[in-house]
């Protein structure tokens, strides 16, 4: 009989960095775009049309591709299950 004293050791966790990279840039585009709207609106007022074009773009670009991430298909009967059934 194996001799078990029950300490449990957890895996290594994964690297920071091991995620998609669409979602992390679309995750940036989203949140990063409009903060430097923000700041550019209280530090630069007269902000060039062209780099508040570019902004607004990263900011449509990244909201598709978080939309485009998301799981297509929902399998509700497979082991993923995880609400009730009435």
């Amino acid at each position: 009989m194996d001799e078990d004293d029950g300490d449990f050791i957890p895996p290594e966790p994964p690297a920071l960095g091991s995620g998609n990279p669409l979602v992390v840039l679309s995750m940036i585009g989203v949140a990063g775009a409009p903060a430097a709207l923000l700041l550019a609106a209280i530090l630069w007022p007269s902000l060039p049309g062209l780099v508040l074009a570019v902004l607004i773009a990263a900011f449509v670009a990244g909201a598709v591709g978080l939309f485009f991430a998301l799981p297509r298909d929902a399998d509700r009967d497979g082991p993923g299950d995880d609400g009730a059934q009435v």
